[in-house]
C-alpha cells in the first residue's frame, strides 16, 4: 500500500508500481492481494487504465476468492476508474 501511496500522481514510461504490484496479485496469500489492490487505487485513481481492468476484473470473477478480497479489488476499479461511467468496470463489479 506504501508503495502505491508515495508513487501517486507519478508519471514514469517504466511504470514500476504496476509491474510490481500486478506480480503481487498473482501470490496465494489473501493480505498481499489486497495491500497490492490498495496500492493500486491509490496510484491509478481516476487514470482508467484498460490493463488493470483485465488484471483486477478475474480477482472479482473467481468464486474461491474471499468476500473480503472481492469487495477490495471492486473498491479498487471503482477507484481507477472514478467518474468514467464505463459499463465493463459496472458488470464487473456487480
Amino acid at each position: 500500500m506504501a508503495y502505491g501511496l508515495i508513487n501517486t500522481g507519478i508519471t514514469n514510461e517504466m511504470d514500476p508500481v504496476s509491474a510490481v504490484l500486478t506480480e503481487k496479485l498473482a501470490c496465494n496469500e489473501d493480505k498481499l492481494k489486497i495491500g497490492a489492490l490498495m496500492g493500486l487505487s491509490f496510484t491509478y485513481a481516476g487514470s482508467t487504465r484498460e490493463d488493470l481492468l483485465e488484471e483486477i476484473t478475474p480477482i472479482i470473477m473467481e468464486a474461491d476468492n474471499s468476500t473480503e478480497l472481492k469487495a477490495v479489488a471492486s473498491l479498487t476499479l471503482g477507484l481507477i476508474y472514478v467518474g468514467t461511467c464505463n459499463e465493463d468496470v459496472a458488470q464487473a463489479i456487480l
